[in-house]
Protein backbone atom coordinates (compact mmCIF):
# COMPACT_ATOMS: atom_id res chain seq x y z
CA UNK A 1 0.00 0.00 0.00
CA UNK A 2 2.79 2.43 1.00
CA UNK A 3 4.66 1.58 -2.20
CA UNK A 4 1.55 2.32 -4.25
CA UNK A 5 1.11 5.69 -2.54
CA UNK A 6 4.77 6.55 -3.10
CA UNK A 7 4.58 5.67 -6.78
CA UNK A 8 1.37 7.68 -7.14
CA UNK A 9 2.94 10.66 -5.39
CA UNK A 10 5.96 10.59 -7.65
CA UNK A 11 3.75 10.20 -10.72
CA UNK A 12 1.75 13.26 -9.70
CA UNK A 13 4.97 15.15 -9.02
CA UNK A 14 6.25 14.33 -12.50
CA UNK A 15 3.06 15.72 -13.93
CA UNK A 16 3.37 18.88 -11.85
CA UNK A 17 7.04 19.55 -12.38
CA UNK A 18 6.93 18.60 -16.04
CA UNK A 19 8.01 15.51 -17.93
CA UNK A 20 10.21 17.42 -20.33
CA UNK A 21 13.05 19.60 -19.16
CA UNK A 22 12.14 23.19 -18.38
CA UNK A 23 14.09 25.94 -16.66
CA UNK A 24 13.65 28.54 -13.96
CA UNK A 25 15.82 31.22 -12.45
CA UNK A 26 15.63 33.03 -9.14
CA UNK A 27 14.45 36.61 -9.38
CA UNK A 28 17.04 37.87 -6.88
CA UNK A 29 19.88 38.85 -9.23
CA UNK A 30 22.33 39.10 -6.34
CA UNK A 31 21.70 35.43 -5.59
CA UNK A 32 21.20 33.96 -9.03
CA UNK A 33 20.27 30.29 -9.29
CA UNK A 34 19.27 28.30 -12.37
CA UNK A 35 16.85 25.44 -11.86
CA UNK A 36 16.43 22.62 -14.34
CA UNK A 37 13.22 20.59 -14.00
CA UNK A 38 13.99 17.13 -15.35
CA UNK A 39 11.91 13.98 -15.73
CA UNK A 40 12.83 12.45 -12.38
CA UNK A 41 14.80 15.13 -10.51
CA UNK A 42 15.57 18.81 -10.26
CA UNK A 43 19.02 20.32 -10.71
CA UNK A 44 19.98 23.57 -9.00
CA UNK A 45 23.00 25.66 -9.99
CA UNK A 46 24.10 28.50 -7.73
CA UNK A 47 25.85 31.03 -9.95
CA UNK A 48 28.75 33.43 -9.47
CA UNK A 49 31.28 35.01 -11.83
CA UNK A 50 34.88 34.68 -12.91
CA UNK A 51 36.76 37.96 -13.05
CA UNK A 52 39.99 38.50 -14.95
CA UNK A 53 41.64 41.36 -16.81
CA UNK A 54 40.82 39.78 -20.19
CA UNK A 55 37.16 39.22 -19.41
CA UNK A 56 34.51 37.82 -17.14
CA UNK A 57 32.22 34.84 -17.29
CA UNK A 58 29.65 32.88 -15.30
CA UNK A 59 30.77 30.40 -12.66
CA UNK A 60 28.95 27.60 -10.87
CA UNK A 61 29.52 27.98 -7.13
CA UNK A 62 27.41 25.05 -6.03
CA UNK A 63 25.26 22.35 -7.60
CA UNK A 64 22.55 20.21 -6.08
CA UNK A 65 20.29 17.43 -7.32
CA UNK A 66 16.83 17.36 -5.79
CA UNK A 67 14.54 14.35 -5.74
CA UNK A 68 10.82 14.22 -5.19
CA UNK A 69 9.89 13.44 -1.60
CA UNK A 70 6.19 14.22 -1.74
CA UNK A 71 3.66 16.01 -3.88
CA UNK A 72 4.76 19.55 -4.80
CA UNK A 73 8.10 19.18 -3.04
CA UNK A 74 11.58 17.93 -3.85
CA UNK A 75 14.69 18.05 -1.72
CA UNK A 76 18.44 17.81 -2.09
CA UNK A 77 21.48 18.33 0.09
CA UNK A 78 21.43 22.12 -0.07
CA UNK A 79 18.03 23.12 -1.46
CA UNK A 80 14.30 22.40 -1.39
CA UNK A 81 11.94 23.34 -4.20
CA UNK A 82 8.27 23.91 -3.39
CA UNK A 83 5.40 24.42 -5.79
CA UNK A 84 2.18 26.19 -4.89
CA UNK A 85 -0.23 26.50 -7.78
CA UNK A 86 2.02 27.98 -10.51
CA UNK A 87 4.62 29.45 -8.16
CA UNK A 88 7.95 27.75 -7.49
CA UNK A 89 9.95 28.71 -4.41
CA UNK A 90 13.55 27.66 -3.85
CA UNK A 91 14.65 27.35 -0.22
CA UNK A 92 18.34 27.06 0.73
CA UNK A 93 19.62 25.01 3.65
CA UNK A 94 20.02 28.19 5.71
CA UNK A 95 16.30 28.87 5.37
CA UNK A 96 16.52 31.68 2.82
CA UNK A 97 13.82 31.52 0.15
CA UNK A 98 13.99 32.70 -3.44
CA UNK A 99 11.14 33.36 -5.80
CA UNK A 100 11.57 32.07 -9.33
CA UNK A 101 10.48 32.82 -12.86
CA UNK A 102 10.75 30.89 -16.14
CA UNK A 103 13.96 31.13 -18.12
CA UNK A 104 14.63 30.01 -21.69
CA UNK A 105 16.55 26.82 -22.33
CA UNK A 106 18.88 28.62 -24.72
CA UNK A 107 19.82 31.19 -22.07
CA UNK A 108 20.52 28.57 -19.40
CA UNK A 109 22.46 26.35 -21.78
CA UNK A 110 24.59 29.30 -22.86
CA UNK A 111 25.42 30.22 -19.27
CA UNK A 112 26.18 26.65 -18.22
CA UNK A 113 28.23 26.02 -21.36
CA UNK A 114 30.22 29.19 -20.80
CA UNK A 115 30.92 28.10 -17.24
CA UNK A 116 31.99 24.61 -18.29
CA UNK A 117 34.25 25.94 -21.03
CA UNK A 118 36.09 28.32 -18.68
CA UNK A 119 36.40 25.80 -15.86
CA UNK A 120 37.73 23.15 -18.25
CA UNK A 121 40.51 25.40 -19.49
CA UNK A 122 41.31 26.59 -15.96
CA UNK A 123 41.67 22.96 -14.86
CA UNK A 124 43.76 22.19 -17.94
CA UNK A 125 46.07 25.09 -17.07
CA UNK A 126 46.49 23.85 -13.51
CA UNK A 127 47.21 20.32 -14.68
CA UNK A 128 49.76 21.23 -17.34
CA UNK A 129 51.58 23.77 -15.20
CA UNK A 130 51.92 21.30 -12.34
CA UNK A 131 53.19 18.55 -14.63
CA UNK A 132 55.58 20.83 -16.54
CA UNK A 133 56.96 23.52 -14.21
CA UNK A 134 59.28 24.84 -16.95
CA UNK A 135 56.27 25.60 -19.15
CA UNK A 136 53.28 27.85 -18.68
CA UNK A 137 49.86 27.31 -20.22
CA UNK A 138 47.59 30.27 -19.60
CA UNK A 139 44.12 29.72 -18.20
CA UNK A 140 43.01 32.68 -20.32
CA UNK A 141 42.78 30.34 -23.30
CA UNK A 142 39.36 29.49 -21.87
CA UNK A 143 38.08 32.99 -22.63
CA UNK A 144 39.48 32.84 -26.17
CA UNK A 145 38.03 29.38 -26.77
CA UNK A 146 34.58 30.50 -25.65
CA UNK A 147 34.60 33.54 -27.94
CA UNK A 148 35.38 31.30 -30.91
CA UNK A 149 32.70 28.70 -30.12
CA UNK A 150 30.15 28.49 -32.92
CA UNK A 151 27.18 27.06 -30.99
CA UNK A 152 27.15 28.55 -27.51
CA UNK A 153 23.59 27.50 -26.68
CA UNK A 154 23.83 23.83 -27.67
CA UNK A 155 22.53 21.14 -25.32
CA UNK A 156 24.63 21.23 -22.17
CA UNK A 157 25.33 17.49 -22.05
CA UNK A 158 26.49 17.54 -25.66
CA UNK A 159 28.63 20.57 -24.94
CA UNK A 160 30.29 18.74 -22.04
CA UNK A 161 31.11 15.75 -24.24
CA UNK A 162 32.45 17.97 -27.02
CA UNK A 163 34.57 20.08 -24.65
CA UNK A 164 36.05 17.05 -22.90
CA UNK A 165 37.13 15.68 -26.28
CA UNK A 166 38.71 19.02 -27.26
CA UNK A 167 40.51 19.36 -23.93
CA UNK A 168 41.84 15.82 -24.27
CA UNK A 169 43.27 16.58 -27.71
CA UNK A 170 44.93 19.78 -26.47
CA UNK A 171 46.39 18.04 -23.43
CA UNK A 172 47.77 15.13 -25.47
CA UNK A 173 49.38 17.48 -28.00
CA UNK A 174 50.97 19.80 -25.43
CA UNK A 175 52.10 17.09 -23.02
CA UNK A 176 53.81 15.20 -25.87
CA UNK A 177 55.88 18.27 -26.74
CA UNK A 178 56.62 19.22 -23.14
CA UNK A 179 57.69 15.67 -22.28
CA UNK A 180 60.20 15.83 -25.13
CA UNK A 181 61.53 19.21 -23.95
CA UNK A 182 61.70 17.95 -20.37
CA UNK A 183 63.64 14.86 -21.41
CA UNK A 184 66.10 16.95 -23.42
CA UNK A 185 66.62 19.38 -20.55
CA UNK A 186 67.11 16.52 -18.11
CA UNK A 187 69.64 14.96 -20.47
CA UNK A 188 71.62 18.18 -20.68
CA UNK A 189 71.63 18.86 -16.93
CA UNK A 190 72.53 15.24 -16.12
CA UNK A 191 75.30 14.86 -18.70
CA UNK A 192 76.77 18.33 -19.06
CA UNK A 193 79.99 17.18 -17.37
CA UNK A 194 80.29 13.90 -19.30
CA UNK A 195 79.53 14.58 -22.97
CA UNK A 196 81.26 16.98 -25.37
CA UNK A 197 79.93 20.40 -26.26
CA UNK A 198 78.73 19.50 -29.76
CA UNK A 199 76.26 16.96 -28.34
CA UNK A 200 75.00 19.50 -25.81
CA UNK A 201 74.67 22.14 -28.54
CA UNK A 202 72.66 19.79 -30.75
CA UNK A 203 70.38 19.00 -27.82
CA UNK A 204 69.81 22.59 -26.68
CA UNK A 205 69.08 23.67 -30.25
CA UNK A 206 65.85 21.63 -30.11
CA UNK A 207 64.51 23.60 -27.13
CA UNK A 208 62.15 26.57 -27.49
CA UNK A 209 63.81 29.91 -26.74
CA UNK A 210 61.47 32.16 -24.80
CA UNK A 211 61.17 34.06 -21.54
CA UNK A 212 60.20 32.35 -18.33
CA UNK A 213 57.64 31.24 -17.33
CA UNK A 214 56.37 30.75 -20.89
CA UNK A 215 59.26 28.36 -21.45
CA UNK A 216 62.20 27.77 -19.11
CA UNK A 217 63.88 24.81 -20.81
CA UNK A 218 66.51 26.80 -22.71
CA UNK A 219 67.10 29.05 -19.71
CA UNK A 220 67.74 26.15 -17.34
CA UNK A 221 69.95 24.32 -19.84
CA UNK A 222 72.11 27.39 -20.49
CA UNK A 223 72.52 27.97 -16.77
CA UNK A 224 73.55 24.38 -16.06
CA UNK A 225 76.01 24.33 -18.94
CA UNK A 226 77.61 27.60 -17.85
CA UNK A 227 77.68 26.48 -14.23
CA UNK A 228 79.55 23.26 -14.99
CA UNK A 229 81.80 24.76 -17.67
CA UNK A 230 81.79 28.60 -17.90
CA UNK A 231 83.43 28.44 -21.33
CA UNK A 232 80.22 26.89 -22.69
CA UNK A 233 78.50 30.23 -22.04
CA UNK A 234 80.61 31.93 -24.69
CA UNK A 235 80.36 28.99 -27.06
CA UNK A 236 76.59 29.32 -26.85
CA UNK A 237 76.84 33.04 -27.59
CA UNK A 238 78.82 32.16 -30.71
CA UNK A 239 76.38 29.45 -31.84
CA UNK A 240 73.17 31.32 -31.00
CA UNK A 241 74.00 34.94 -31.93
CA UNK A 242 70.35 36.00 -32.26
CA UNK A 243 69.54 34.74 -28.76
CA UNK A 244 72.18 36.61 -26.76
CA UNK A 245 69.68 38.32 -24.49
CA UNK A 246 68.13 34.99 -23.55
CA UNK A 247 71.57 33.56 -22.79
CA UNK A 248 72.44 36.62 -20.68
CA UNK A 249 69.15 36.32 -18.87
CA UNK A 250 69.90 32.72 -17.92
CA UNK A 251 72.99 33.63 -15.87
CA UNK A 252 72.90 37.27 -14.87
CA UNK A 253 71.17 36.76 -11.53
CA UNK A 254 73.94 34.48 -10.25
CA UNK A 255 76.72 36.85 -9.17
CA UNK A 256 79.16 34.05 -8.40
CA UNK A 257 78.67 32.57 -11.85
CA UNK A 258 79.20 35.98 -13.47
CA UNK A 259 82.54 36.21 -11.63
CA UNK A 260 83.53 32.85 -13.08
CA UNK A 261 82.51 34.00 -16.55
CA UNK A 262 84.82 36.99 -16.22
CA UNK A 263 87.76 34.65 -15.62
CA UNK A 264 87.29 32.56 -18.78
CA UNK A 265 90.26 32.94 -21.08
CA UNK A 266 89.67 34.29 -24.58
CA UNK A 267 86.35 35.34 -26.15
CA UNK A 268 87.34 38.96 -25.51
CA UNK A 269 84.69 40.59 -27.71
CA UNK A 270 81.86 38.41 -26.42
CA UNK A 271 83.02 38.88 -22.84
CA UNK A 272 83.26 42.64 -23.24
CA UNK A 273 79.79 42.81 -24.73
CA UNK A 274 78.26 40.65 -22.01
CA UNK A 275 79.95 42.43 -19.10
CA UNK A 276 78.99 45.83 -20.50
CA UNK A 277 75.40 44.67 -20.78
CA UNK A 278 75.54 43.22 -17.29
CA UNK A 279 77.20 46.26 -15.74
CA UNK A 280 74.83 48.83 -17.17
CA UNK A 281 71.75 46.75 -16.55
CA UNK A 282 70.74 46.36 -20.16
CA UNK A 283 69.06 43.12 -19.28
CA UNK A 284 66.76 44.90 -16.84
CA UNK A 285 63.96 45.37 -19.40
CA UNK A 286 64.07 41.65 -20.05
CA UNK A 287 64.04 40.93 -16.34
CA UNK A 288 60.99 43.13 -16.09
CA UNK A 289 59.36 41.28 -18.97
CA UNK A 290 60.07 37.96 -17.29
CA UNK A 291 58.78 39.17 -13.93
CA UNK A 292 55.67 40.60 -15.51
CA UNK A 293 55.08 37.35 -17.36
CA UNK A 294 55.30 35.46 -14.09
CA UNK A 295 52.88 37.80 -12.34
CA UNK A 296 50.45 38.06 -15.24
CA UNK A 297 50.72 34.44 -16.30
CA UNK A 298 50.38 32.87 -12.90
CA UNK A 299 47.52 35.00 -11.59
CA UNK A 300 44.89 32.60 -10.39
CA UNK A 301 41.46 32.92 -11.85
CA UNK A 302 38.94 33.96 -9.22
CA UNK A 303 35.37 32.94 -8.57
CA UNK A 304 33.58 35.95 -7.17
CA UNK A 305 30.27 35.09 -5.57
CA UNK A 306 27.43 37.48 -6.08
CA UNK A 307 26.88 39.38 -2.79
Amino acid sequence: MKLTITILTLFISFQIFGQTNSFLKTTDKKNLHYIELCNDNVKVYKMGRYFDKVGTGPAILKTDTLVFTKQNECKGKFYTLLKKETIYTLISDNGKSYQTEPESELKVNTELNNTYCLKSYFDLSDKLNKEFPLYHYTFRNGYYAWEKHSDKSMNHDKFIAQTEKEIGIIYDSISKKQNAFTNTTNFITANVGQVNYSILKDSISTLPIDYKPQSGYFDKSVYQMAKVNPEYFYKLLQDFPTSKKFIYFAVDQDKDLVKQLKQVQGYDDLKKEFLKDYKFGKTMPYRIIGTYAIIAGLLTWLIIAQP
